[in-house]
């Protein structure tokens, strides 16, 4: 698949408000665990909230629809 068909795709299907059910969570146990900055979550959070948080993104990754629509890469990212 092109770069152009790709971006295409993404301006068609922004994700708009797809993410708000993650970041709920992570704002959630953040504040639960009385962390001031997003930073400071990946050194103090425990390892099952971590894990939430991991399921809560995966989540809200495969629902959106550009996310369906778009195959993966055989390119790596980096």
């Amino acid at each position: 698949m092109s770069d152009q068909i790709r971006s295409r795709l993404i301006l068609e299907h922004p994700i708009g408000d797809g993410l708000s059910s993650f970041r709920a969570t992570f704002t959630s146990i953040c504040e639960g665990a009385d962390l001031r900055s997003p930073g400071e979550a990946i050194d103090r959070l425990k390892r099952e909230d971590v894990q939430d948080l991991a399921s809560s993104l995966l989540t809200a990754l495969q629902i959106l629809p550009t996310a369906r629509l778009l195959p993966s890469s055989p390119d790596p990212i980096l």
